[in-house]
């Protein structure tokens, strides 16, 4: 009796482990094809999707140059790009460059600039005049005091409406900057005139001045852009990348280039 019992046992423990083996092959090929499904907790993070590196066109490359263009600092009254029309003013209103006088930099005149401009400036006429031009500085900075008393000289002699045309009122002015000079040939033949743009003198700037990194600032046709009336003796130094730009792009306007609104009134 006792060695059938011992013989049902061991055959009761075989049929155990069989069963174990069974169940453990069916695991691993259910897992093998996938149908046995992993923990999350457990699961390998998927592999993402390479990005597509994307193709610049032509077109794509000018909206960037345009992006970058109006990403310029036109609103720090430091800035040699600091846009001045009557809907932008100086700020701080009184605004006071670090200035030095032309003639410090090597040319014949005691007009205030800032360094950078100021030297530019003294390329531009030293260049004019080795291709027989001559030309001067007649009017560079002007502080907040000395703009207020121009403006208001203008008012009374030509009234306001027309003042305005001509003359900006103080913090708003471009010589404030340190950064815009009139230009005009001994003797002062069209000096501050229209007439200016016609002869050989204001010819030569409104070709050249880009080259060293001056624009005209107030084209003739641009008025209700910029605000003032046609002035070819009036230069702003804006840098050589952008005049160059400027003049390749042929932009009529600083407020168009930058893709700024117009500023025909304050």
């Amino acid at each position: 009796m006792s060695t059938n019992r011992r013989g049902k046992k061991n055959s009761g423990g075989r049929r155990r482990t069989i069963t174990r083996l069974i169940i453990i092959v069916i695991v691993v090929m259910f897992a093998a094809t996938g149908i046995l499904a992993v923990p999350s907790s457990a699961a390998a993070s998927p592999t993402p999707e390479p990005t597509p590196t994307a193709t610049v066109s032509e077109d794509d490359s000018f909206e960037t140059s345009v992006i970058e263009r109006r990403n310029l600092d036109t609103v720090s009254a430091a800035s040699t790009h600091v846009l001045v029309n009557k809907d932008s003013p100086m700020e701080p209103k009184d605004y006071e460059p670090k200035l030095v006088t032309l003639a410090s930099v090597g040319a014949d005149s005691w007009v205030s600039m800032r360094p950078q401009a100021a030297k530019a400036m003294v390329n531009l006429l030293d260049a004019a005049e080795d291709e027989g031009i001559d030309l001067q500085v007649s009017s560079a900075y002007r502080g907040y005091v000395d703009q207020k008393a121009l403006f208001n000289q203008y008012v009374d002699w030509y009234g306001k409406k027309y003042a305005l045309t001509i003359s900006a009122k103080p913090g708003y002015s471009e010589h404030q900057t340190g950064l815009a000079a009139d230009v005009t040939t001994p003797g002062g033949k069209c000096e501050l005139l229209a007439c200016f743009g016609d002869t050989d003198a204001g010819e030569w700037v409104h070709a050249n001045a880009w080259k060293y990194g001056y624009i005209v600032r107030y084209p003739e046709g641009e008025e209700d852009t910029t605000g003032f009336a046609y002035e070819p003796w009036h230069l702003r130094y804006v840098g050589k990348g952008v005049a160059k730009e400027m003049r390749d792009g042929d932009y009529a306007s600083y407020e168009e280039y930058l893709g700024m609104d117009a500023a025909p009134s304050y």
